[in-house]
């Protein structure tokens, strides 16, 4: 929302529904709407500072993007994210680009076996009919071949920095 300066505003009780505190720490967009007697809200918030923005808050459904590039995931899936959706039963989307075999890979591997209770899907860019074929056949020809099998083909690659434990 922005005001006749050009400035985001920020609501006016927006201390006590727990936004940012600056609007420069982080992006906060909120969508209402009323509906029958149950007040919807759609809201998109950081994760950076180990999910600081998104504490306080409990949620019916987080769908947290880009998961694999989360720099403490532990912390912010187990600790902020599942919580919040706690009291409400809750669901978790966790959706991204793979990042080499990080945690992101290991929790694909582990949701893969468990369709009781996860659904994973993964794909192509050139499979998604949205997208410029033209601009992804480029890319394919400019980057190096394990950013295509990772950013257009959503392959695990292994980057070469992954630890191997001896077993």
């Amino acid at each position: 929302i922005a005001g006749a300066s050009g400035q985001p505003e920020q609501p006016e009780n927006s201390a006590k529904q727990g936004f940012c505190r600056d609007w420069s720490e982080c992006a906060h967009l909120a969508l209402r709407h009323q509906r029958g007697f149950r007040h919807q809200e759609i809201s998109a918030r950081t994760s950076q500072n180990r999910g600081e923005y998104i504490l306080g808050n409990d949620y019916d459904y987080i769908n947290f993007d880009e998961a694999a590039f989360e720099l403490h995931p532990d912390y912010v899936v187990n600790d902020v994210l599942t919580m919040r959706l706690a009291d409400r039963q809750g669901m978790l989307d966790l959706v991204s680009t793979p990042r080499g075999r990080n945690w992101f890979y290991r929790k694909y591997l582990e949701l893969q076996s468990s369709t009781d209770r996860a659904y994973v899907q993964s794909g192509r860019s050139t499979d998604n009919p949205y997208l410029s074929q033209e601009y992804l056949a480029a890319k394919i020809e400019s980057l190096p071949a394990t950013r295509v099998q990772q950013n257009i083909y959503g392959m695990f690659v292994d980057s070469g920095n992954e630890i191997l434990k001896e077993e």
